[in-house]
């Protein structure tokens, strides 16, 4: 005997149509509801756009990943596309093996010209002191942008997107902007940070640096990925 559910004023609904509505709903990540038309909705004057456009068929794919099995001061990814992926996700675990506090940094097919650089970095240790520091068009300071932080001895997880294309900006240079954001273990310390980089050229190469020495410690995991478009 088929089960029915009975919604008021709609009459009833059996189990056969509520499958048919479900398998009816899967043409919606086609360009909604796989109609070609926007005059077939009723809405002429309303274009449609293509799956692609409306984001149904985004994803990541894993570019690469590294496991970090002595200390260093550098992780680097090469041989990247960054004007075809247009975009990176790189996410990673940190071991701080410094004795002291440490910023960790992404730079860009090694370029190590501060002044193509600019940050922002709002810290909160503790919960007790909220704190924020800045660089842009310096000429003295660190080339790179700080996407992670940490105590002494400590590890630190954090995200970062990059828009590796780059956006064009009225005074004429094309940035490559980066937003992270990290939580550190023991004292615990949260991090927002946003930076940019003036691209040079087509991004090929994201390095994690640490620019005090080899404090990049062994268990140091780190993941990046593109979009599969």
């Amino acid at each position: 005997m088929r089960k029915k559910t009975t919604v008021p004023f709609q009459g009833e609904i059996g189990e056969s149509d509520v499958i048919s509505i479900i398998n009816s709903m899967k043409n919606v990540a086609n360009g909604i509801a796989g109609l070609n038309s926007a005059a077939q909705l009723g809405l002429a004057q309303i274009p449609l756009l293509p799956a692609t456009q409306l984001g149904f068929s985004f994803m990541w794919e894993k570019v690469a990943s590294v496991n970090v099995t002595a200390a260093t001061a550098s992780v680097s990814f090469t041989g990247l596309a960054g004007d075809t992926d247009k975009w990176y996700l790189l996410i990673g675990v940190v071991n701080n093996v410094s004795t002291a506090a440490r910023t960790f940094w992404m730079r860009f097919n090694a370029d190590t010209t501060v002044a193509h650089y600019g940050f922002i970095n709002w810290r909160n240790a503790n919960g007790t002191t909220s704190t924020v520091s800045q660089s842009f068009s310096s000429t003295s300071g660190t080339s790179a942008v700080p996407v992670s932080e940490t105590g002494a001895g400590e590890c630190t997880m954090f995200s970062a997107l990059i828009n590796a294309e780059g956006v064009s900006a009225p005074d004429l240079n094309t940035y490559v902007t980066v937003i992270s954001q990290s939580f550190g273990t023991k004292v615990v310390r949260a991090n927002v940070m946003g930076g940019g980089w003036i691209k040079q050229a087509e991004i090929t190469e994201i390095d994690l640096v640490q620019v005090a020495g080899a404090f990049i410690g062994a268990g140091s995991k780190l993941w990046l990925f593109k979009p599969k478009w």
